[in-house]
């Protein structure tokens, strides 16, 4: 006798979209759209469309399309199939993406693919489906009307709060900056991706580069996978600031400030306003995606990752670098200003350097720097006292000053006149 173990589809379903966001499930298709078209040649002609609204969901593209065999034993499985084919340097990579957007979404879901000379359909009740014992969806072999090889979701009766989201103008805008960040490598090499019109715009990540500053940087292969690791200087920008981690040219953590990039950790201090004008890239590259350290949501870092662990021991030792040079810049500002010193060769070497991509900087394995002047000691000591808010007042009218530092430093220059 044997008892039953197996999970019932709507505990799977559930279990399958309560961990990831809304947003993250829209990347998965975007994700998948990108992916099919690094089987094309002319990405300046692939455009990927999304349109939302209260009613339904819609992305379309022209990225090639699915082939049936895919559709038929790969494809639409809950996992990936060891034997499936893989596409070299894809983003995606645990074969769940595509239903858990479906299911994320809403309950009724039409498809259609165009890719040579497969043309198919499939529609999706989820409420009747997770009624079924079967693991399947019915395909339709027909021709979808479909232009271009490509492929069209369409997803309707949507959940309640999905609807709420799509009704809302600020969502569709934090929607449109989220693919910014995640595809700007596939923006930038040519991929035109619009939402409800709006073209998603080329967000650059951006160094400040000159003969007298430069770009740390290192490249090395790790069990298979390339790994690019490189930081130095941009513009003061303190949400811009901090490490970007890129897996297979999908942005997995931005501007990270955290302990998971190191911030904090190992003798470095926590990421402050100084380090403002910090920024970091790892770029991590492998025709295995199952290699790379991401986790399942491709929302952040696999800190377990054995790869990552490793990377992150270079990250740490780029940022001490770097932020010795920040501290000397912030020093240096802090004495011009008190006019203790003439010149601020550090700050004028970062206001100086023009911007270049952080993807097309030339980087050397030391970092070229200016050194700040000699700066003179300080002998000044700050004091600090507490009084009684009525008695100061009574000082500041008394001494005919405005401000409690002035009574402070009155009251001093009182003591060392008449009683040192």
């Amino acid at each position: 006798m044997k008892v039953h173990a197996d999970p019932t589809k709507e505990f799977f379903m559930t279990m399958l979209t309560r961990d990831i966001s809304l947003t993250s499930a829209i990347l998965d298709l975007v994700d998948n759209s990108v992916d099919a078209a690094k089987r094309e040649s002319a990405l300046d002609q692939i455009h990927i469309s999304l349109s939302l609204n209260e009613m339904e969901f819609k992305i379309t593209d022209n990225c090639g399309g699915m082939e049936k065999k895919i559709a038929e034993n790969y494809a639409f499985r809950f996992g990936r199939d060891p034997s499936a084919p893989s596409t070299a340097n894809s983003v995606g990579r645990f074969g769940v993406g595509m239903k858990r957007a479906f299911f994320k979404l809403g309950n009724t879901i039409n498809l259609k693919s165009k890719c040579n000379d497969d043309s198919f359909e499939i529609d999706i009740d989820a409420n009747e489906w997770k009624q079924t014992q079967e693991w399947e969806f019915d395909l339709e072999d027909k021709n979808v009307g479909l232009k271009a090889d490509g492929t069209s979701i369409l997803v309707t009766s949507l959940h309640e709060t999905v609807s709420l989201d799509f009704g809302d103008s600020s969502y569709i805008d934090e929607l449109i900056e989220f693919i910014a960040d995640a595809h700007h490598k596939a923006i930038s090499d040519g991929i035109t991706i619009t939402v409800n019109g709006k073209v998603v715009p080329d967000r650059d990540l951006e160094f400040k580069q000159s003969d007298e500053l430069g770009v740390i940087g290192i490249e090395k292969n790790i069990h298979g996978v390339d790994v690019k690791i490189i930081s130095g200087v941009g513009e003061r920008d303190l949400k811009a600031g901090g490490w970007s981690i890129f897996c297979n040219n999908r942005l997995i953590e931005g501007a990270n400030k955290s302990q998971t990039t190191g911030w904090g950790t190992q003798g470095l201090r926590a990421y402050h306003p100084d380090m403002a004008f910090f920024r970091g890239i790892v770029e991590f590259n492998s025709e295995n995606g199952e290699l790379l350290p991401w986790n399942t949501t491709k929302n952040g870092i696999d800190t377990d990752n054995p790869i990552y662990k490793s990377v992150l021991i270079e990250m740490i030792r780029q940022t001490k670098i770097i932020a010795k040079f920040l501290t000397d810049r912030a020093k240096e500002k802090e004495a011009f200003d008190r006019e203790t010193i003439e010149a601020k060769p550090i700050n004028d070497s970062i206001e100086n350097a023009p911007k270049l991509s952080a993807f097309t900087a030339n980087y050397t394995s030391h970092f070229i720097r200016v050194e700040a002047e000699a700066l003179p000691k300080n002998n000044n000591k700050r004091i600090s006292y507490n009084v009684n808010k009525s008695q100061l007042e009574i000082a500041k009218d008394l001494i005919s000053v405005s401000t409690a530092a002035e009574v402070g430093r009155y009251t001093f220059d009182y003591f060392m006149e008449n009683e040192s």
